[in-house]
C-alpha cells in the first residue's frame, strides 16, 4: 500500500504545551486534523513565529537564520530549488520525528533527512508546501488519547488521595 499525505493548509505556532512553557508548531491539514511538533527549537521557532507574522517574541540577538533571511539570493536558489517537505518518520527509540526535504535542480533531484521544525523553515521562506504522513497523524492521535487518558486517571488517583 502506498503512503499518504496530507498537506499542511496552515502553520500555527504555541508556546505552552500542557501547562509548561514549550514552543509548539500546529500543523493544520487538508482533512481538518491537527499535528503536533512539540519542543521546536526556539531559534527556528521564534523564526516560524516571525514569518507567519505572529505577534511578540523579540529577540535582541541575531540568529542563524536572520543572516539566511538576510541574502536574497540564498532564498531565491532555495525558492528555486526545494520543491516540497514531508513529514515522513518517527523513531521510537529517540522520541523524534524526521522530515524528508527534497531538492530538485533540473535533472537531477536530492532528498535530505531534516529536523522537522527546520525543514518547515525552509519551506515558509522558499514558499513551498509540506505535507504529513497520514499513518503519523493517526499514530500521533492515538497517542494523545492514551496521555489524555492517563491524565484523567491521575486526577482520579489525586481526587482519592484527597
Amino acid at each position: 500500500m502506498k503512503p499518504s499525505y496530507l498537506l499542511v493548509e496552515k502553520i500555527s505556532t504555541s508556546l505552552f504545551a500542557g501547562g509548561e512553557v514549550s514552543p509548539r508548531l500546529i500543523l493544520h491539514l487538508e482533512d481538518g486534523r491537527r499535528f503536533y511538533l512539540e519542543n521546536v527549537s526556539y531559534d527556528i521557532f521564534v523564526s516560524i513565529r516571525r514569518n507567519l507574522e505572529e505577534e511578540g517574541l523579540d529577540e535582541e540577538r541575531s540568529m542563524i537564520t536572520d543572516v539566511i533571511e538576510s541574502v536574497p539570493e540564498f532564498i531565491a536558489a532555495l525558492s528555486r530549488n526545494l520543491k516540497h517537505v514531508v513529514i515522513d518518520s518517527f523513531n521510537p527509540d529517540k522520541g523524534v520525528y524526521s522530515a524528508t526535504v527534497e531538492f530538485v535542480n533540473g535533472k537531477f533531484s536530492t532528498r535530505r533527512k531534516m529536523i522537522p521544525s527546520h525543514a518547515i523553515y525552509l519551506a515558509i521562506i522558499a514558499g513551498k508546501p509540506v505535507y504529513v504522513s497520514e499513518e503519523l497523524v493517526d499514530e500521533q492521535e492515538r497517542l494523545y488519547k492514551i496521555f489524555e487518558e492517563l491524565s484523567k486517571l491521575e486526577d482520579r488517583e489525586d481526587d482519592f488521595e484527597k
